[in-house]
């Protein structure tokens, strides 16, 4: 369930706080600011399940809530009790990873604080890679730089100190076995790792190589990472298992089961690795065959190993005799499975569901705050894992995932078909709004993103002619600068909401005067996608007769003009009485107001563009103390009001909705009011 926090101190849980004041000019905070968390799923469990995919937005989202728990951390790793000085050096392979996931929401994201981070940090680092020449785990970060260079700022300051340490090498190739053998040097590395002799380095290094020749047109550098990048493969390889070692001490190496070992992690460096290194090999250059062939040999292989809760086991053979849903492993496989989708390496058919039970295991592992646990602290093997483990290359998989898993979602929505459903969600992308629809009508309220000035909890009314889902194309449109405000064939948004109670909002009654909610502060989704769609939101706000809560219930079948609401109110705390009004603006006096005490009745109508709109509002006759029309010169002030209270236990039940003269079915007032008064009261 998505929630969210007061402006206090847990607003360091989401958002950078010191941190960002030390390191990020104030506009970037007011940026990041504007970000909400959104839906978080519980601790994993080993159970199966029939996956579906969220909407593109709802990925990003929580792409988002991860990233922003872990970037004003990267710093200060407090959380972590093992090797926290190895993994606070920014130049080195942990805080790499980290910013090879964090490039790839800075691209999707609207948010520009995650490339800002990096143009803020890449200058403090003066650009340079990790302290040993050869070590491919010191060239990870030169992944980043490289993207900086390519899509934010040509200068060649940025690649100068990669370049220079990768001439280097080139002037002097290691040339030396690839047998890892126990001969530690004064800098902790073995003899082997001038070369790239463990599964490892090829995430860390050939896409850094191969971006190198793309950043400066120079092909020595991708020459010498497909050499190297064979070299390993034909060594490390197991055309048995179509996996590859850690490294050559493994060939031997038994898990816990008596199984082969391939460790889940070192697997998934290499496969995520392959597809960050194709990303810059052009499809008819002949060297890509080689990674084609590889990548779809393990994909094919690590789609037989899944686990049925969508995990991969940390000894991949072991299977479910491991039931820890380890997410580095698992990051990193789902991501390259759903990039060789995106690419058309992959059948979608064959892999989607792969891809998706992947993604809803590794949000299993999302606490709230938006913590990514149940991550295998720093290693060469299989070891222990909890929830509450975490780590910035965890983050950094978790993160390269949902950018391919967005990327496919975004293509399949703008070409999916139409389908006719009962439909909502959370819309991150546009200021936290919460949108639901059927086949006749779509309506929306205001999230807690939205500026306190000039918005509230009424609800807007989003006018469509077409009986399919358009939520996500008019938001897609919207973030595409498509104007969901202008009708290009299936409806739009002219209805004014602003301030007042839209279509049927509602508002504690006091005075003959109204005090309603401002936006939700936390919000489920209890069904969607078929004959019905249901939510719950979560208001608080305070009033004269004090702090006010409402759980609202709202659901919306197929085939009619009317939400149901089903409200809970709460006084202090408490379930009580309250005196409630339930409104329908009259958008300052352009709508007539009408109303029908005997069967709990009022609505309005009015035309837009030449075009009659109606709106309603329905409640138990019983259930009706007064039916007030109150106008007023203040701008979205007037309406009409059904007066009301919620009972002992703090119920409260009503419908609303409105019908548009466009589509064609009720296009009058006469037939709109003949309809709301025969729809009868359960």
């Amino acid at each position: 369930m998505f929630k969210y926090f007061a402006r206090n101190d847990a607003e360091r849980d989401r958002y950078f706080g010191g941190v960002t004041r030390r390191l990020i000019s104030f506009a970037v905070c007011l940026a990041l600011l504007s970000i909400a968390s959104v839906s978080s799923y519980s601790a994993a469990t080993a159970q199966p399940f029939s996956p579906t995919f969220p909407s593109s937005a709802d990925v990003l989202a929580q792409m988002e809530k991860v990233a922003n728990w872990q970037l004003p951390r990267v710093e200060y790793l407090d959380y972590l009790a093992y090797k926290r000085v190895e993994s606070s050096n920014p130049k080195r392979w942990v805080q790499g990873a980290f910013y090879a996931g964090l490039t790839q929401i800075a691209e999707r994201s609207r948010n520009p604080v995650y490339t800002q981070w990096i143009s803020y940090k890449g200058p403090e680092w003066n650009w340079e890679l990790g302290p040993r020449l050869y070590f491919a785990d010191d060239h990870l970060i030169g992944q980043t730089y490289i993207w900086y260079y390519l899509n934010h700022k040509q200068d060649e300051s940025i690649l100068a100190p990669t370049r220079k340490a990768f001439d280097a090498i080139l002037a002097n190739p290691p040339d030396g076995p690839l047998e890892f053998i126990d001969d530690r040097g004064y800098d902790g590395l073995h003899s082997c790792q001038d070369r790239w002799c463990w599964a490892d380095a090829l995430f860390m290094a050939p896409a850094t190589w191969v971006g190198l020749s793309v950043a400066t047109g120079d092909p020595r550098y991708a020459n010498y990472a497909h050499k190297e990048t064979r070299a390993t493969v034909d060594y490390l390889f197991d055309d048995n298992h179509d996996l590859l070692y850690r490294d050559s001490r493994f060939k031997t190496e038994k898990g816990e089961f008596g199984e082969q070992l391939f460790w889940a992690r070192g697997s998934g460096w290499v496969f995520a690795g392959l597809a960050r290194t194709m990303e810059y090999i052009p499809k008819d250059d002949p060297a890509r065959k080689f990674y084609e062939n590889l990548f779809k040999r393990m994909a094919a292989k690590l789609k037989s190993l899944q686990k049925q809760d969508g995990s991969w086991a940390m000894s991949l053979l072991a299977g479910e005799k491991l039931p820890e849903p380890e997410s580095s492993g698992t990051g990193f496989f789902t991501y390259g499975l759903a990039w060789g989708i995106n690419d058309g390496l992959l059948d979608a058919a064959e892999y989607e569901e792969s891809v998706a039970k992947g993604w809803a295991v590794l949000n299993s592992a999302v606490h709230p705050d938006g913590k990514l646990g149940w991550v295998q602290a720093i290693g060469a093997a299989p070891g222990s894992v909890s929830y509450d483990d975490s780590q910035l290359y965890g983050v950094g998989a978790y993160l390269l995932a949902g950018s391919a898993i967005y990327d496919l979602l975004v293509a399949r929505e703008r070409t999916s078909v139409k389908k006719v459903m009962a439909f909502g969600r959370f819309v991150p992308e546009r200021q936290d709004d919460f949108a639901w629809e059927n086949d006749k009508v779509a309506f929306r309220v205001y999230g807690p993103a939205a500026p306190f000035e000039g918005h509230s909890s009424g609800v807007d009314a989003w006018l469509k002619k077409v009986d399919y889902s358009i939520i996500n194309k008019w938001y897609q449109g919207h973030v595409d600068g498509i104007s969901y405000h202008v009708d290009h064939g299936e409806g739009y948004d002219p209805y004014h909401t602003g301030t007042s109670r839209g279509v049927g909002g509602s508002a504690v009654w006091i005075d003959n005067k109204a005090y309603p909610a401002h936006t939700f502060i936390d919000y489920e989704i209890l069904q969607s996608g078929a004959d019905t769609v249901s939510f719950r939101l979560v208001y608080e706000w305070r009033t004269p007769i004090g702090h006010i809560t409402e759980n609202k219930t709202v659901s919306l079948e197929l085939e009619t003009y009317l939400y149901q609401v089903d409200s809970e109110f709460l006084l202090d705390g408490e379930p009580a009485s309250i005196p409630i009004a339930i409104g329908l603006t009259t958008h300052d006096e352009n709508a007539r107001a009408f109303h029908n005490r005997k069967t709990g009745r009022i609505s309005t109508w009015e035309v837009i563009d030449d075009l009659g709109l109606c709106t309603g509002a329905l409640i138990d006759p019983d259930r009706v103390e007064d039916i007030k029309h109150v106008a007023s010169d203040a701008k979205d002030e007037s309406h009409i009001w059904i007066i009301s209270a919620s009972d002992a236990k703090g119920r409260l039940s009503y419908r609303a909705g409105f019908a548009w003269e466009a589509a064609g079915e009720i296009t009058n007032n006469q037939d709109w009011q003949t309809y709301l008064d025969t729809r009868g009261h359960d």
